[in-house]
Protein backbone atom coordinates (compact mmCIF):
# COMPACT_ATOMS: atom_id res chain seq x y z
CA UNK A 1 0.00 0.00 0.00
CA UNK A 2 1.64 3.33 -1.32
CA UNK A 3 0.78 6.19 0.73
CA UNK A 4 1.47 9.74 -1.29
CA UNK A 5 1.68 12.20 1.60
CA UNK A 6 -1.59 12.04 3.36
CA UNK A 7 -1.29 14.14 6.29
CA UNK A 8 -5.19 12.66 7.47
CA UNK A 9 -3.90 10.22 9.91
CA UNK A 10 -3.79 7.58 6.66
CA UNK A 11 0.05 6.80 7.53
CA UNK A 12 -0.41 5.88 11.32
CA UNK A 13 -3.37 3.77 10.09
CA UNK A 14 -1.30 1.64 7.56
CA UNK A 15 1.57 1.57 9.84
CA UNK A 16 -0.67 -0.31 12.49
CA UNK A 17 -1.67 -2.91 9.76
CA UNK A 18 2.39 -3.33 8.60
CA UNK A 19 2.56 -4.18 12.56
CA UNK A 20 -0.85 -6.71 12.06
CA UNK A 21 0.95 -8.20 9.02
CA UNK A 22 -1.79 -6.88 6.40
CA UNK A 23 0.26 -5.25 4.84
CA UNK A 24 3.36 -3.75 3.67
CA UNK A 25 3.30 0.33 3.68
CA UNK A 26 5.29 2.16 1.58
CA UNK A 27 5.13 5.64 2.91
CA UNK A 28 6.30 8.92 1.08
CA UNK A 29 6.61 12.20 2.86
CA UNK A 30 4.95 13.95 0.09
CA UNK A 31 2.88 13.60 -3.01
CA UNK A 32 5.11 12.15 -5.59
CA UNK A 33 2.54 12.11 -8.30
CA UNK A 34 0.66 8.93 -9.62
CA UNK A 35 2.97 7.70 -11.89
CA UNK A 36 6.19 6.95 -9.47
CA UNK A 37 4.08 5.67 -6.63
CA UNK A 38 2.54 3.33 -8.88
CA UNK A 39 5.86 2.10 -9.42
CA UNK A 40 6.65 2.18 -6.20
CA UNK A 41 4.18 -0.19 -5.54
CA UNK A 42 4.62 -2.00 -8.14
CA UNK A 43 8.39 -2.84 -7.80
CA UNK A 44 7.52 -4.01 -4.05
CA UNK A 45 4.92 -6.43 -5.04
CA UNK A 46 5.24 -10.11 -5.61
CA UNK A 47 3.12 -12.02 -8.53
CA UNK A 48 2.93 -12.45 -11.71
CA UNK A 49 -0.22 -9.66 -12.16
CA UNK A 50 -0.21 -6.15 -10.79
CA UNK A 51 -3.30 -4.52 -9.95
CA UNK A 52 -3.28 -0.63 -10.05
CA UNK A 53 -6.25 0.11 -8.27
CA UNK A 54 -6.82 4.49 -6.82
CA UNK A 55 -7.54 5.38 -4.04
CA UNK A 56 -11.18 7.40 -4.35
CA UNK A 57 -12.70 3.36 -5.36
CA UNK A 58 -14.97 0.91 -3.67
CA UNK A 59 -14.66 -2.70 -5.25
CA UNK A 60 -17.83 -5.49 -5.28
CA UNK A 61 -17.10 -9.34 -4.45
CA UNK A 62 -14.82 -10.97 -7.29
CA UNK A 63 -14.06 -8.20 -8.69
CA UNK A 64 -10.44 -9.66 -8.10
CA UNK A 65 -11.27 -12.91 -9.56
CA UNK A 66 -12.93 -11.77 -12.52
CA UNK A 67 -9.80 -9.81 -13.55
CA UNK A 68 -7.25 -12.67 -12.92
CA UNK A 69 -9.52 -15.07 -14.82
CA UNK A 70 -9.95 -12.62 -18.09
CA UNK A 71 -6.23 -12.37 -17.58
CA UNK A 72 -5.25 -16.37 -17.80
CA UNK A 73 -7.86 -16.31 -20.86
CA UNK A 74 -4.97 -16.07 -23.53
CA UNK A 75 -1.48 -15.36 -23.02
CA UNK A 76 -1.12 -12.15 -25.54
CA UNK A 77 -3.51 -10.26 -22.48
CA UNK A 78 -1.02 -7.70 -21.22
CA UNK A 79 -3.68 -5.84 -19.17
CA UNK A 80 -6.96 -6.11 -18.03
CA UNK A 81 -9.60 -2.88 -17.12
CA UNK A 82 -13.07 -3.24 -15.45
CA UNK A 83 -16.06 -1.78 -15.68
CA UNK A 84 -15.89 1.55 -13.07
CA UNK A 85 -19.49 2.61 -12.10
CA UNK A 86 -20.16 6.27 -10.39
CA UNK A 87 -22.52 5.69 -6.91
CA UNK A 88 -25.51 6.29 -9.08
CA UNK A 89 -24.67 3.08 -11.11
CA UNK A 90 -24.09 5.15 -14.00
CA UNK A 91 -20.99 4.06 -16.20
CA UNK A 92 -17.65 5.73 -15.83
CA UNK A 93 -15.11 3.43 -17.58
CA UNK A 94 -16.10 0.59 -20.59
CA UNK A 95 -13.10 1.16 -22.75
CA UNK A 96 -11.35 4.20 -23.88
CA UNK A 97 -11.63 5.65 -27.35
CA UNK A 98 -10.27 7.95 -30.13
CA UNK A 99 -12.36 9.79 -32.08
CA UNK A 100 -11.86 10.90 -36.05
CA UNK A 101 -9.64 13.78 -34.65
CA UNK A 102 -7.41 11.23 -32.62
CA UNK A 103 -8.57 12.97 -29.14
CA UNK A 104 -9.36 10.51 -26.74
CA UNK A 105 -12.81 9.56 -24.09
CA UNK A 106 -14.63 7.17 -22.18
CA UNK A 107 -16.35 5.58 -24.76
CA UNK A 108 -20.16 4.95 -22.94
CA UNK A 109 -19.47 7.15 -20.30
CA UNK A 110 -23.30 7.96 -18.16
CA UNK A 111 -24.89 5.22 -19.87
CA UNK A 112 -26.76 2.86 -17.30
CA UNK A 113 -24.47 -0.04 -16.08
CA UNK A 114 -27.24 -2.65 -17.57
CA UNK A 115 -27.13 -1.82 -21.21
CA UNK A 116 -25.89 -3.74 -23.58
CA UNK A 117 -22.83 -2.00 -24.49
CA UNK A 118 -21.36 -2.01 -21.77
CA UNK A 119 -21.63 -5.74 -21.34
CA UNK A 120 -19.26 -7.23 -23.47
CA UNK A 121 -16.00 -8.06 -22.55
CA UNK A 122 -13.59 -6.97 -25.32
CA UNK A 123 -10.77 -5.57 -26.89
CA UNK A 124 -9.64 -2.20 -26.71
CA UNK A 125 -6.48 0.12 -27.61
CA UNK A 126 -6.35 1.93 -23.72
CA UNK A 127 -7.98 0.98 -20.71
CA UNK A 128 -7.72 3.13 -17.53
CA UNK A 129 -5.36 2.69 -14.65
CA UNK A 130 -7.98 3.52 -11.97
CA UNK A 131 -8.60 -0.19 -11.67
CA UNK A 132 -6.15 -2.05 -14.21
CA UNK A 133 -4.47 -5.62 -14.21
CA UNK A 134 -1.35 -5.78 -15.64
CA UNK A 135 1.47 -8.38 -16.13
CA UNK A 136 4.30 -7.51 -14.20
CA UNK A 137 6.93 -9.02 -16.79
CA UNK A 138 5.14 -6.70 -19.26
CA UNK A 139 4.93 -4.30 -17.37
CA UNK A 140 8.98 -3.75 -16.33
CA UNK A 141 10.23 -4.56 -19.83
CA UNK A 142 8.06 -1.86 -21.16
CA UNK A 143 9.35 0.58 -18.43
CA UNK A 144 6.84 0.67 -16.22
CA UNK A 145 4.86 4.13 -16.21
CA UNK A 146 6.87 7.08 -17.56
CA UNK A 147 7.27 9.23 -14.90
CA UNK A 148 7.20 12.04 -17.26
CA UNK A 149 3.98 12.05 -17.27
CA UNK A 150 2.09 14.37 -14.42
CA UNK A 151 -1.26 12.56 -12.61
CA UNK A 152 -2.52 11.94 -16.35
CA UNK A 153 -1.91 10.01 -19.15
CA UNK A 154 0.35 7.70 -18.30
CA UNK A 155 -1.59 4.93 -18.11
CA UNK A 156 -2.63 6.19 -22.01
CA UNK A 157 0.99 5.88 -23.04
CA UNK A 158 1.38 2.39 -21.25
CA UNK A 159 -1.42 1.15 -22.83
CA UNK A 160 -0.16 2.27 -26.11
CA UNK A 161 2.99 0.64 -25.40
CA UNK A 162 1.75 -2.83 -24.74
CA UNK A 163 -0.28 -2.78 -27.42
CA UNK A 164 2.55 -1.71 -30.04
CA UNK A 165 4.65 -4.87 -27.99
CA UNK A 166 1.96 -7.09 -29.41
CA UNK A 167 -0.48 -7.49 -25.75
CA UNK A 168 -3.82 -7.30 -26.04
CA UNK A 169 -6.01 -4.99 -23.68
CA UNK A 170 -9.06 -6.51 -22.69
CA UNK A 171 -12.35 -4.56 -20.99
CA UNK A 172 -13.97 -7.14 -18.62
CA UNK A 173 -17.43 -6.17 -16.97
CA UNK A 174 -17.52 -8.89 -14.93
CA UNK A 175 -15.37 -6.67 -12.84
CA UNK A 176 -17.11 -3.70 -11.17
CA UNK A 177 -15.55 -0.99 -9.40
CA UNK A 178 -17.10 1.99 -7.85
CA UNK A 179 -15.03 5.23 -8.89
CA UNK A 180 -15.67 8.52 -7.38
CA UNK A 181 -13.28 9.86 -10.42
CA UNK A 182 -10.41 12.84 -9.82
CA UNK A 183 -10.67 13.17 -6.26
CA UNK A 184 -7.24 14.06 -5.66
CA UNK A 185 -6.22 17.59 -5.32
CA UNK A 186 -4.44 18.57 -8.68
CA UNK A 187 -5.68 16.28 -10.40
CA UNK A 188 -5.85 18.44 -13.45
CA UNK A 189 -3.07 20.95 -13.04
CA UNK A 190 -0.81 19.42 -15.44
CA UNK A 191 -3.49 18.52 -18.72
CA UNK A 192 -2.11 20.35 -20.85
CA UNK A 193 1.68 19.10 -20.57
CA UNK A 194 0.24 15.65 -20.70
CA UNK A 195 -1.77 15.84 -23.69
CA UNK A 196 1.10 17.53 -25.64
CA UNK A 197 3.46 15.05 -24.64
CA UNK A 198 1.17 11.84 -25.35
CA UNK A 199 0.84 13.38 -28.66
CA UNK A 200 4.28 14.30 -29.54
CA UNK A 201 4.77 10.05 -28.93
CA UNK A 202 1.53 8.38 -30.05
CA UNK A 203 -0.86 10.79 -32.60
CA UNK A 204 1.18 8.63 -35.40
CA UNK A 205 0.31 5.79 -33.96
CA UNK A 206 -3.11 6.14 -32.66
CA UNK A 207 -6.21 4.60 -34.60
CA UNK A 208 -9.60 6.59 -34.57
CA UNK A 209 -11.87 3.69 -33.17
CA UNK A 210 -15.01 5.14 -31.75
CA UNK A 211 -17.38 4.83 -34.52
CA UNK A 212 -16.28 0.67 -34.79
CA UNK A 213 -17.50 0.25 -31.58
CA UNK A 214 -20.98 2.08 -31.95
CA UNK A 215 -21.04 0.02 -35.04
CA UNK A 216 -20.90 -2.92 -33.08
CA UNK A 217 -23.60 -2.21 -30.86
CA UNK A 218 -26.22 -1.08 -32.81
CA UNK A 219 -25.77 2.75 -31.91
CA UNK A 220 -24.72 6.02 -34.45
CA UNK A 221 -23.63 8.94 -32.78
CA UNK A 222 -23.65 12.55 -33.84
CA UNK A 223 -21.99 15.27 -32.13
CA UNK A 224 -23.97 18.77 -31.79
CA UNK A 225 -22.48 22.24 -30.46
CA UNK A 226 -24.33 23.50 -27.23
CA UNK A 227 -24.84 27.41 -27.02
CA UNK A 228 -22.40 27.57 -24.82
CA UNK A 229 -19.57 25.56 -27.22
CA UNK A 230 -19.44 22.88 -25.08
CA UNK A 231 -20.07 19.50 -27.33
CA UNK A 232 -23.53 17.48 -27.02
CA UNK A 233 -23.52 13.57 -27.83
CA UNK A 234 -26.67 12.23 -29.64
CA UNK A 235 -27.28 8.42 -30.07
CA UNK A 236 -29.78 6.81 -32.03
CA UNK A 237 -29.89 3.38 -30.33
CA UNK A 238 -30.93 0.54 -31.52
CA UNK A 239 -30.60 -1.48 -28.67
CA UNK A 240 -33.54 -2.76 -26.37
CA UNK A 241 -34.83 -0.12 -23.53
CA UNK A 242 -36.00 -3.08 -21.44
CA UNK A 243 -36.72 -0.76 -18.73
CA UNK A 244 -39.17 1.19 -21.19
CA UNK A 245 -40.92 -1.98 -22.17
CA UNK A 246 -41.15 -3.25 -18.87
CA UNK A 247 -42.85 0.49 -18.04
CA UNK A 248 -45.52 0.33 -20.60
CA UNK A 249 -46.59 -2.78 -19.53
CA UNK A 250 -46.83 -1.77 -15.81
CA UNK A 251 -48.95 1.53 -17.21
CA UNK A 252 -51.06 -0.65 -19.20
CA UNK A 253 -51.91 -2.55 -16.55
CA UNK A 254 -52.55 0.34 -14.34
CA UNK A 255 -49.79 -0.23 -12.12
CA UNK A 256 -48.60 3.48 -12.53
CA UNK A 257 -46.55 4.16 -9.29
CA UNK A 258 -44.41 1.01 -10.43
CA UNK A 259 -44.91 2.03 -14.09
CA UNK A 260 -43.26 5.48 -12.90
CA UNK A 261 -40.48 3.73 -11.20
CA UNK A 262 -39.23 2.13 -14.58
CA UNK A 263 -39.42 4.72 -16.73
CA UNK A 264 -37.15 7.13 -14.57
CA UNK A 265 -34.42 3.68 -15.22
CA UNK A 266 -35.55 3.97 -18.62
CA UNK A 267 -34.66 7.60 -18.71
CA UNK A 268 -31.50 6.58 -17.31
CA UNK A 269 -30.62 3.57 -19.48
CA UNK A 270 -28.91 5.71 -22.45
CA UNK A 271 -29.12 9.75 -21.58
CA UNK A 272 -28.33 10.60 -24.97
CA UNK A 273 -31.06 8.09 -26.71
CA UNK A 274 -33.03 10.31 -29.57
CA UNK A 275 -36.15 8.24 -28.17
CA UNK A 276 -35.85 10.13 -24.82
CA UNK A 277 -38.19 12.59 -25.80
CA UNK A 278 -40.90 10.23 -26.26
CA UNK A 279 -39.74 8.21 -22.98
CA UNK A 280 -40.48 11.32 -21.19
CA UNK A 281 -43.75 12.37 -22.63
CA UNK A 282 -45.07 8.89 -21.85
CA UNK A 283 -43.75 9.73 -18.46
CA UNK A 284 -45.32 12.98 -17.91
CA UNK A 285 -48.44 12.06 -19.06
CA UNK A 286 -48.35 8.88 -16.66
CA UNK A 287 -47.18 12.16 -13.76
CA UNK A 288 -50.81 13.93 -14.53
CA UNK A 289 -52.69 10.73 -14.59
CA UNK A 290 -51.25 10.45 -11.22
CA UNK A 291 -51.93 13.75 -10.39
CA UNK A 292 -48.85 15.25 -10.01
CA UNK A 293 -48.85 17.69 -12.36
CA UNK A 294 -45.95 20.08 -10.66
CA UNK A 295 -43.58 17.19 -11.70
CA UNK A 296 -45.01 16.30 -15.07
CA UNK A 297 -44.71 20.31 -16.20
CA UNK A 298 -40.77 19.86 -14.70
CA UNK A 299 -39.96 16.85 -16.56
CA UNK A 300 -41.58 18.50 -19.76
CA UNK A 301 -39.24 21.57 -19.55
CA UNK A 302 -36.44 20.20 -19.07
CA UNK A 303 -36.82 18.12 -22.16
CA UNK A 304 -37.47 20.77 -24.19
CA UNK A 305 -34.35 22.69 -22.85
CA UNK A 306 -32.43 19.78 -23.86
CA UNK A 307 -33.69 19.85 -27.97
CA UNK A 308 -33.33 23.29 -27.97
CA UNK A 309 -29.48 23.03 -27.03
CA UNK A 310 -28.91 20.82 -29.64
CA UNK A 311 -27.82 21.90 -33.13
CA UNK A 312 -25.38 20.64 -35.98
CA UNK A 313 -21.74 20.34 -34.71
CA UNK A 314 -19.27 22.85 -36.65
CA UNK A 315 -15.47 23.27 -36.78
CA UNK A 316 -14.33 25.06 -33.05
CA UNK A 317 -11.60 25.02 -31.06
CA UNK A 318 -13.79 24.51 -27.88
CA UNK A 319 -13.70 20.66 -27.82
CA UNK A 320 -11.23 19.58 -25.60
Amino acid sequence: MVDNGSTDGTPDYLREQESAGHLTAILNQENLGFAKASNQGGRAAAGEFLVFLNNDTEVTGGWLQELCRCAGLDDRIGAVGAKLLYPDDTVQHAGVVFNHKKMIYHIYRYLHKDHPAVNKEREFQVLTAACLLVKKEAFFSLGAFDEEFQNGFEDVDLCLKLKQSGYRLIYTPRAQVYHLESQSKGRFDHDQENAHLLSKRWLDVICADDQTYFGQDGIVATTSLAPDGSIRTVMQDSNDNFFWRQARRLAAAGRGPEAGNYYLEALRFNPFDTRLPIISDELAGLLEDLGKFQEAASLRKEVSQFLQNSRPVVETNKER
